[in-house]
């Protein structure tokens, strides 16, 4: 059930505290003066209740109705703790499966009785027994059911377990073999792609790739550095200068 009262607006670390101090048995006022003053409280109130003061008349609803929820939630997870405890005693001194095969042999044995006392009368007081057998025969019976497959989870969950925890052991054991076999092979390839640092960075990043070790960081493995002697200065790309052109010499004064 959504509340939307004042307290229920409250943080929830808030309103558990209100509820362990109302499961302690303080009073109304003690707790109002202290559920005021905090400034959670006061924020929540000012915002959505015009800051209107948590009242008598809030808390007896709360009581009524968030606390209560609270106390059953409380009672449930008491039982819960109390029937996991008591479950673990049983199993630790009798088999859940074989206790299950013995409540069917023993029902097994009451019909078998009441078939052998059964003279052909009284049929409805023989219906009757007959129906409770049958009714604890399916009760018997889904107990079974649910033994096995409770076992069947248990069995299967640590198998995955121990399957997860032996996968964790073969990669540490892998990425321990893996390093030592990069250290060795590291020198051949080194040779292989010409020496030198250009060689090595790529070395080191082929052991990288390999045997999923970590790469350097900036690391670019595969352009060389270049140095003085391999750098290449660019030819600028300026067009050439036109061809110098002798001066034409025009006579003007000659007569047609």
């Amino acid at each position: 059930m959504t509340r939307n009262g004042k307290i229920a607006r409250l943080p929830r670390l808030i309103r558990e505290e209100l509820n362990s101090r109302l499961d302690d048995g303080q009073d109304g006022p003690q707790l109002l003066d202290w559920l005021n003053s905090l400034p959670e409280t006061r924020q929540i109130l000012n915002t959505h209740f015009a800051a209107v003061p948590v009242s008598p008349q809030n808390l007896s609803e709360w009581r009524q109705g968030g606390f209560h929820e609270w106390e059953a939630r409380q009672d449930f997870i008491h039982h819960a703790h109390e029937l996991s405890a008591s479950s673990k005693d049983t199993a630790e001194t009798i088999e859940p499966s074989q206790l299950a095969c013995d409540l069917a042999a023993e029902l097994a044995l009451r019909f078998a009785a009441l078939l052998n006392q059964w003279d052909g009368e009284g049929a409805l007081e023989f219906a009757d027994k007959l129906h409770v057998l049958h009714g604890l025969a399916r009760d018997i019976s889904l107990i079974q059911k649910t033994i096995q497959q409770a076992a069947k989870f248990t069995a299967e969950y640590t198998q995955h377990l121990e399957d997860q925890d032996q996968r964790h052991k073969d990669e540490l054991k892998k990425h321990a073999l893996d390093q030592v076999l990069a250290a060795r092979q590291r020198g051949t390839l080194v040779q292989l792609f010409g020496g030198g640092e250009s060689g090595e960075r790529i070395a080191d990043y082929v052991t990288a790739i390999k045997y999923d070790l970590p790469l350097a960081k900036n690391d670019d493995p595969i352009a060389a550095r270049q140095t003085k002697s391999n750098q290449i200065k660019p030819v600028s790309a300026q067009p050439p200068a036109p061809a110098e052109r002798a001066p034409v010499s025009v006579d003007i004064t000659s007569s047609a």
